[in-house]
């Protein structure tokens, strides 16, 4: 195969002078092709606009580092613990610099919520408040003071039954705001009965804390009373139209108050019994034996638990319709492991 021989003068003036720019830009000696940022594009709080090239990438991997290794201080009711952003922060520094220089588009930045929980999880720092300090964190905030409201705290799957295998009932009499004639009131918690609950409940029916707390009442010293004294408290609740709390108090009859913290509280009415080790100010923590059902305070009606959780003085599910409370309650309960 025969090659025609290149020859200069063949090419037209205009390209020869585009052939003649481009050799004095790229292949003289001395000569550089300096390319440089523009699209108003900035990361992480850098300005790269009009830098070269070279330099404005060096900086990008330089912040991308010192983002990765900045420290995140996080405090929590007297609790600190530093963590590294690392830990929990994915930056792809080629994708990072192919979106900015390329594409001129906002790079991704992927914080991994899993890593996150269990960093949370392996610190001295409780896992509920891993949700709030995370927003935190998104928003740019690397010293962190997370203050829980109950409602924050009382998170899905928070608490177990109870009572080991039961479930909620589907009763509105046994539910949070269900009329109680006798005593001219309404209900404040949810009773477990036999035939409502998917478990039997009798006297040996074993009750358990719901989750970690402190006892602030136990009552070890307990007398119950008569039916003819629980009928004499109810005709005067009637009489007045309402149920004093000291009145309430009698109804309720053998009881122990645990404190979670936050302003929340549970609970446990009518017992027949409860551990006589336990006392005032002692720990207990989710799932530990404290009493057993009874029907104390009922003038010996049928045997059951009544349950309660209180947030700042006002009881769970207050004023709700029968559906919804029932609801509320079951967002917060989760299975016996």
């Amino acid at each position: 195969m025969a090659f025609k021989s290149f020859n200069l003068l063949n090419i037209s003036p205009k390209l020869l002078i585009i052939l003649l720019v481009i050799l004095l830009t790229w292949v003289l000696p001395g000569s550089q092709r300096v390319v440089r940022v523009e699209n108003n594009i900035g990361f992480l709080g850098l300005n790269l606009n009009g830098l070269p090239l070279p330099e404005a990438k060096g900086k990008v991997i330089e912040k991308i580092r010192e983002f990765e290794n900045e420290k995140i201080l996080i405090k929590y009711e007297g609790m600190k613990e530093m963590f590294i952003r690392s830990k929990f922060l994915k930056i792809d520094v080629e994708k990072t610099l192919e979106d900015l220089f390329l594409f001129h588009r906002e790079p991704s930045i992927y914080y991994s919520r899993l890593d996150f929980e269990k960093m949370i999880a392996d610190s001295q720092l409780p896992l509920i408040i891993s949700d709030l300090a995370f927003t935190e964190v998104l928003k740019g905030n690397t010293v962190i003071n997370v203050i829980l409201t109950p409602m924050q705290i009382l998170k899905k799957d928070l608490f177990i039954m109870p009572i080991r295998g039961a479930q909620l009932p589907d009763k509105k009499a046994h539910l949070p705001n269900a009329p109680r004639p006798y005593r001219a009131g309404i209900h404040r918690g949810v009773d477990f009965f036999t035939g409502h609950v998917g478990v039997p409940i009798n006297s040996s029916t074993e009750i358990y804390s719901v989750y970690d707390g402190e006892i602030i009442r136990i009552d070890h010293n307990y007398k119950d009373i008569t039916k003819q004294e629980w009928k004499n408290l109810s005709l005067e609740s009637i009489r007045k139209g309402f149920t004093s709390p000291e009145n309430l108090d009698i109804f309720m009859g053998r009881q122990i108050h645990i404190k979670h913290g936050n302003g929340i509280k549970t609970v446990y009415a009518h017992l027949s019994w409860v551990r006589s080790d336990l006392k005032v100010g002692d720990k207990v923590y989710q799932g530990e034996l404290i009493g057993r059902a009874g029907n104390s305070g009922t003038g010996g009606s049928f045997i059951h638990l009544h349950f309660e959780i209180w947030i700042d003085d006002e009881f769970l599910g207050k004023g709700l319709p029968f559906k919804q409370a029932r609801e509320l309650y079951e967002y917060y309960f989760r299975e016996w492991q």
